[in-house]
């Protein structure tokens, strides 16, 4: 017999709020903060204790090799093991925007359902590896070289401005170790962006799923958030559209750090 057809909600607008904030979404951003917080003073440890006074290669009236210096302290830092403290919490934002998303458009059919939970367990094992710049390939970490929001990077270039504005200021290499630990890129307020920009991320891709996964959300729209500040690219989107479902996802993927910025679905079956 041909399958019932998937029941959603007759409703002219529904958005995916950012901003949004259950309980689970609290609970989840701050067990990220918190752990976060506490990787991020250990690893801000152990690259102080790097030994520099070598690898800055300063020679007389030679500038220390500030390059040297970043490699030396990245290479300290073990980034694998952020992965697995994340990702249960980026599996809680997603999988309760999944279930908000589930919520608005009604859906009933279990296999919908599932669908939506597996691609939001999917973006959170994937999104933990990407953050730290790695992926999984037959359930190991390696490399990605096309991982996008890596705090890999964005760690690399706070040390990096640390050390510069250090030898600005005369310091001695001896007296970097200081320097690299209390560097921003291993304070407890870049802790709690990360942790709020994540989660607000994984809440999204799970509540888009069910859009996806429903096949009744056909278009939507950019909505700004009240507390945008022009401009950059979310004014363009938001004076576009609207634009189809398959687009969402491309849009996300160019938008800033801790976009607020509403996906209003406009045309749906």
């Amino acid at each position: 017999p041909p399958r019932p057809k998937k029941k959603v909600a007759k409703a002219s607008e529904i958005p995916i709020e950012p901003k949004r904030d259950t309980g689970t979404i609290r609970q989840a951003r701050d067990g990220m903060r918190i752990k976060v917080a506490f990787w991020l003073q250990r690893q801000g440890r152990k690259a102080s204790e790097v030994k520099l006074t070598k690898v800055a290669k300063a020679d007389g009236d030679e500038p220390p090799d500030i390059e040297s210096i970043v490699d030396a302290v990245m290479a300290e830092l073990d980034w694998g093991s952020l992965v697995d403290l994340v990702e249960p919490d980026l599996l809680a934002a997603s999988a309760e925007g999944a279930d908000i998303g589930i919520g608005d458009l009604s859906i009933t059919d279990q296999d919908v359902i599932n669908a939506v939970n597996s691609v939001a367990r999917d973006y959170a094992s994937n999104r933990a590896a990407e953050m730290v710049g790695m992926k999984r390939v037959d359930g190991e970490l390696v490399p990605n070289p096309n991982a996008e929001m890596r705090i890999d990077e964005s760690t690399r270039n706070m040390v990096r401005q640390s050390i510069k504005e250090a030898f600005e200021a005369e310091t001695k290499v001896s007296d970097l170790a200081a320097v690299i630990r209390e560097s921003k890129a291993f304070s407890p307020a870049r802790a709690e962006l990360i942790a709020e920009n994540e989660v607000r991320q994984a809440q999204i891709r799970g509540n888009l799923a069910s859009w996806e996964a429903s096949g009744v959300v056909e278009e939507f729209r950019w909505q700004m958030s009240a507390d945008h500040t022009c401009c950059d690219i979310c004014d363009e989107f938001a004076e576009g559209g609207p634009y189809p479902l398959k687009e969402a996802e491309q849009m996300l993927d160019e938008t800033h750090p801790l976009c607020a910025c509403i996906l209003v679905a406009t045309k749906i079956k």
